[in-house]
């Protein structure tokens, strides 16, 4: 059994699989090993059993077939992917079962989903662009900054000479509370920005945008602060869009250099019906 987990191994290397925690699932490394135990190390190297066994690892992943209860599949995958290498007549129960829809893409929310980190996988094996840095991601630059959710901004100078500065950085949670949205942001500005050129245009963009719903944090969060501010971030919208976008305000609007209370009344950049009566102070 050990010489199964070693050939496992080797197999896992060969679909760019190279740590533990981008293993998809930890359970389908027991039916794995078993089956490399089983056919041995002289048919484990055949092209034709690394195709197949490929086939049946990328079917359990993103078929997502083993996150429940699995002794079942464990026996039928010995039973079917011993049979297909063989080339003896085989159910291939757990290939015929699975099921990928593109819309699936758009639902990975988690990076601990076998979904997500069976993409990454892909992602090392085709040497994609990280739409960052423009740079190829691999498992070499993986190991000093992993792929991730980043949240952007790009500062424009007054004066045309001075080019435009812009970065990243990773949130490391997804949710739309503004503490954490406005830190980053900070951080991303404190680390690029010309602080002796006055600012024309800002812009903030955000990757992997998600429904609410599907909001993650980590073990230190502080889940009581947490719900506080999402209950009063709401009341605000609430308010706002009950008495319109003025209605509640930062203090630094009603200052004279402030220009949210009348950009509140554009439409597209434009005005809209504003009055500028309601500037008076």
């Amino acid at each position: 059994m050990l010489e199964g987990y070693k050939l496992a191994r080797k197999f896992l290397f060969s679909q760019y699989v190279f740590r533990m925690r981008d293993l998809p699932y930890t359970t389908q490394l027991i039916p794995l090993a078993a089956i490399c135990a089983e056919i041995g190390k002289t048919t484990f190297n055949q092209p034709q059993t690394q195709n197949i066994l490929s086939k049946w690892f990328w079917c359990g992943i993103m078929g997502e077939m083993y996150g429940g209860a699995n002794e079942t599949r464990y026996a039928n995958d010995m039973e079917d992917v011993v049979a297909e290498i063989r080339g003896n007549e085989s159910q291939n129960r757990t290939i015929n079962a699975a099921y990928f829809s593109a819309t699936r893409l758009i639902s990975l929310q988690t990076r601990n989903s076998a979904a997500y980190k069976g993409i990454m996988a892909l992602v090392y094996r085709g040497r994609c662009h990280d739409f960052v840095q423009g740079t190829t991601i691999d498992i070499v630059k993986s190991m000093d900054e992993a792929p991730d959710i980043h949240h952007s901004i790009f500062v424009g100078y007054t004066h045309d000479e001075i080019a435009p500065t812009k970065g990243s950085v990773k949130l490391g949670v997804t949710t739309a509370l503004a503490s954490f949205i406005v830190e980053a942001t900070l951080n991303a500005y404190d680390k690029t920005t010309n602080r002796y050129t006055k600012i024309r245009r800002l812009g903030i963009a955000f990757e992997d945008v998600c429904d609410e719903g599907c909001e993650g944090y980590n073990l230190f969060t502080n889940f009581d602060a947490v719900e506080r501010e999402r209950t009063v971030q709401q009341t605000v919208l609430d308010i706002r869009q009950r008495y319109g976008k003025n209605a509640v305000l930062n203090g630094v609007n009603y200052m004279p250099e402030g220009t949210q209370r009348e950009r509140n009344g554009f439409i597209g950049g434009h005005r809209a019906g504003y009055d500028d009566k309601s500037r008076t102070r």
